[in-house]
């Protein structure tokens, strides 16, 4: 067997003659699986394995004044391993009565000569592997791995942020594994190829985002006489929310790699005294030149590639050139866990046994990103944890799970018609063109049931509590149960 010496074997001996410990770390780290694995072959003892390597390794560190003067210090490794198990296998065979041709077997097992094993077999794969990273994420492992820089170090360095937001993901570093999400949900006018606005985000969600200066949250489309709430631009609703809903939908107007979305239902026109509504075909002109619903919608009906809530989906989307590119598509990655959802469950806890000070304090680390107003111990309650996990994890996987862990699930999704909680609602947009009229060119939001969800409000039933068994399981085994309501 002969090491496969370290690539900066030498840099690291210069660096141990000098006593740095660091040094003989990465060393001891990047000999020993090899080293235990042949040792191991031959003593089938763990205990005795790592007692040899181990010894190795001291003899290294007493005498690592004079490592810089050997040649080839990975057969030198390698020859003080061999002895050690030559000597501990004479020591057994000696307690043991046994007269055993120590050499003979073990040139059996292993050959000096051997460049092939299976070790370097796999530390090719892991060096190949390695190469294949994208360069930045290369730049990343190497120098936490063999240059042993702290994440902030290394952050500093790349002149990247040194955020650790992100716990778990489900990455996407190998070669030709993507996402098509980009391609999907991306509007439609800013397509890379043949797809877009295939994902609306609701009213229900965007109005869960607290304003910042802690005023109603609800977007106001009616005064109390029923006329409407005018809006100079047509972004003003969303200017105040918390900050992380930029970050999680697309409102009207708002940029998608530097380009305003145009959401726009229709027109607002001027009849005698009144206001009406005006819709079209996408992309139609009215006689002034003016576009009447655009391209993007939202419409009310089954048209592809258009949006029928007013909100596409922001968070998730690649913004990068060609992201949603057949084939290459996009490597964003998918979050598990999140540092965000440790504070929650701190959060929750603490409030869960009465502790409201270390409940504040938890949730107001997350909240705190999105610049809204702090909460007390004097004013927070449970509801304040059911919307922070909506808002901070939306369309992450969480919302339903929460909901069914609080045993919520059937009073927010009741099956009401109309209801607050039950019913999708959206928010459509209506420019006003009305010529020499007070309000032309602002802005009115009509909030109506989105598409298909006017008759099918969210209907979660007890049962849903609880997982199903099969007739056929029980008639084989008669002994099963099944859960309430089941």
């Amino acid at each position: 067997m002969a090491l496969k010496p370290l690539f900066n074997e030498q840099e690291l001996l210069a660096k141990i003659a000098k006593g740095d410990e660091h040094a003989f770390t990465e060393l001891f780290e990047g000999y020993y699986g090899a080293l235990g694995e042949f040792v191991y072959k031959i003593t089938e003892s763990k205990a005795i394995t790592q007692e040899i390597v181990q010894d190795a390794f001291i003899k290294i560190w007493i005498k690592r004044e004079t490592l810089v003067d050997i040649k080839s210090f990975s057969n030198y490794l390698f020859i003080i391993c061999r002895n050690q198990t030559y000597n501990q296998l004479r020591k057994i065979a000696v307690e043991r009565n046994f007269n055993l041709p120590i050499e003979q077997h073990f040139n059996e097992v292993f050959d000096m000569q051997e460049e092939i094993t299976q070790v370097d077999h796999y530390r090719a794969l892991i060096d190949n592997s390695i190469d294949k990273l994208p360069e930045q994420a290369k730049k990343v492992y190497l120098l936490s791995r063999h240059e042993r820089l702290k994440h902030e170090e290394i952050a500093k360095k790349l002149n990247i942020s040194p955020e650790t937001e992100v716990i778990w993901a489900m990455d996407r570093l190998r070669p030709n594994v993507v996402t098509t999400f980009t391609n999907f949900a991306m509007p439609y006018t800013h397509r890379d190829y043949t797809e877009g606005n295939r994902l609306g985000a609701v009213l229900n969600l965007v109005e869960s985002f607290e304003n910042r200066d802690g005023s109603n949250r609800a977007i106001a489309t009616t005064n109390t006489d029923g006329s409407y709430v005018f809006y100079n631009s047509v972004q003003v609703p969303f200017n105040a929310k918390d900050a992380r809903l930029y970050g999680t939908v697309i409102w009207p107007s708002a940029p998608y790699r530097g380009v305003p979305v145009v959401l726009q239902a229709g027109q607002v026109n001027r009849s005698g005294n009144s206001y009406v509504l005006r819709t079209s075909a996408v992309n139609a002109l009215d006689a002034t030149g003016q576009v009447i619903t655009a391209t993007n919608g939202p419409v009310s009906n089954s048209n592809d590639y258009v949006n029928k809530t007013g909100f596409l989906v922001r968070k998730f989307l690649d913004e990068s050139v060609n992201a949603g590119l057949n084939p290459g598509f996009s490597e964003m990655w998918w979050p598990r866990f999140r540092i965000a959802e440790a504070y929650l469950i701190a959060a929750e806890a603490a409030l869960e046994m009465g502790d409201k000070t270390n409940a504040v304090k938890y949730i107001n680390v997350v909240r705190d990103r999105g610049a809204i107003q702090p909460l007390t111990t004097a004013n927070i309650t449970f509801d304040n944890i059911v919307n922070e996990y909506r808002v901070e994890f939306a369309f992450e996987d969480h919302r339903f799970w929460d909901l069914k862990r609080w045993r919520l699930a059937h009073t927010i999704w009741n099956g009401v018609p109309g209801g607050a909680t039950s019913q999708i609602f959206a928010l459509f947009p209506y420019k006003v063109v009305a010529a020499n009229d007070m309000n032309n060119g602002k802005w009115v939001f009509v909030k109506q049931p989105s598409y298909k969800m006017a008759n099918t409000p969210r209907f979660f039933p007890l049962m849903d509590y609880y997982g199903s068994i099969e007739p056929s399981w029980i008639t084989n085994n008669p002994k099963l149960v099944r859960n309430p309501l089941q």
